[in-house]
């Protein structure tokens, strides 16, 4: 089955673009904050980030999909 991509940039997805970015601002935020505050010193900075791309990640996935509607008449589950 092929899934067609082409309106994932449409205009009305812009809120959730707003929101993603809301989000990697925050992220970014408090990376900062830790870093600042932290006693020791990072050697590796992709592992604090790794965090951070899966909680996008599962962000987007809540924003972009929809839960499948119920056809009228099908029994509840």
């Amino acid at each position: 089955m092929a899934t067609s991509y082409a309106g994932r940039l449409d205009p009305r997805h812009a809120p959730r673009l707003w929101w993603l970015a809301a989000l990697c601002w925050v992220e970014a935020l408090a990376v900062g904050a830790y870093l600042s505050a932290a006693p020791g010193r990072v050697e590796s900075l992709r592992y604090l980030f790794y965090p951070f791309v899966w909680i996008t990640v599962g962000a987007a996935a809540v924003l972009w999909t929809e839960p499948p509607r119920a056809r009228p008449g099908a029994p509840a589950s």
